[in-house]
C-alpha cells in the first residue's frame, strides 16, 4: 500500500469510527433519558404514597394515644387490649413511612446520578 492510500483508509477508518462513537453516544443518551423518565416516575409515586403513609401514621398515632389515655382512666382488660391493638397499628404505620422514605431517599440519589450523567456526556 502506497503512502497515499494509507492515509485514505487511515482517514477512512477514522470516520467510522467517529460516526460509530457517535451512534454509541447517541445510544447511551437515550438509554440514560429513559432511566431517568422511570426513575422521576417512580420517585413522584413514592413521594405521594409517602404523603399518604404519613398522614395514616399520625392518624394511628392519635388513635394509639386516645387507647393509651382511656386505658389509664378506665383500666380494664378490654381497654388494654385495645391501647395494645393501637400501638401496634401505629408502630406498622411508622414502619412503613420509614420505609418508604428510604426509597424516595434512593430513587433522589438515583435521579441526581443520572442527571449528572446526562449532563456529562
Amino acid at each position: 500500500m502506497s503512502g497515499g492510500n494509507q492515509t485514505c483508509a487511515f482517514q477512512l477508518i477514522k470516520r467510522e469510527l467517529t460516526t460509530y462513537s457517535e451512534r454509541v453516544g447517541a445510544l447511551n443518551n437515550w438509554m440514560v433519558t429513559r432511566q431517568l423518565k422511570q426513575v422521576s416516575t417512580a420517585l413522584k409515586r413514592a413521594e405521594h404514597e409517602l404523603h399518604i403513609e404519613r398522614e395514616q401514621a399520625l392518624s394511628y398515632l392519635d388513635d394509639a394515644a386516645d387507647a393509651h389515655g382511656e386505658h389509664l382512666t378506665i383500666g380494664n382488660a378490654a381497654t388494654r387490649d385495645e391501647a395494645f391493638r393501637a400501638s401496634k397499628h401505629s408502630d406498622k404505620a411508622s414502619a412503613r413511612v420509614n420505609e418508604l422514605a428510604a426509597t424516595v431517599t434512593k430513587l433522589r440519589l438515583r435521579q441526581d446520578e443520572l442527571l449528572d450523567k446526562l449532563g456529562s456526556q
